[in-house]
């Protein structure tokens, strides 16, 4: 560890800027890894959401909608309300 922090105060002034863009890059990507992981609609979701629309079960859909996660749940869910 001791020589990987030689190298980087050898590195001088631009090191610093390089670290930050680091620290700021890897946090990007982990944000992103935790929205599409909770933005992610499940398979059957979909299909059982029309076939309960198509028999005009309008509430079992909001329940439907609500009981699951996903950016498309959320607005089928919140469709319903206007």
């Amino acid at each position: 560890m001791s020589e990987l922090w030689n190298l980087f105060l050898k590195g001088g002034y631009v090191m610093y800027p390089i670290l930050l863009c680091s620290i700021i890059s890897i946090a990007i990507v982990v944000e992103r890894l935790f929205f599409y992981r909770d933005a992610a609609t499940s398979a059957e979701f979909l299909p059982k959401l029309k076939e309960l629309l198509l028999q005009h079960n309008y509430d079992e859909a909001l329940s439907w909608s609500k009981n699951n996660r996903g950016d498309c749940l959320n607005l089928s869910s919140k469709s319903r309300h206007k």
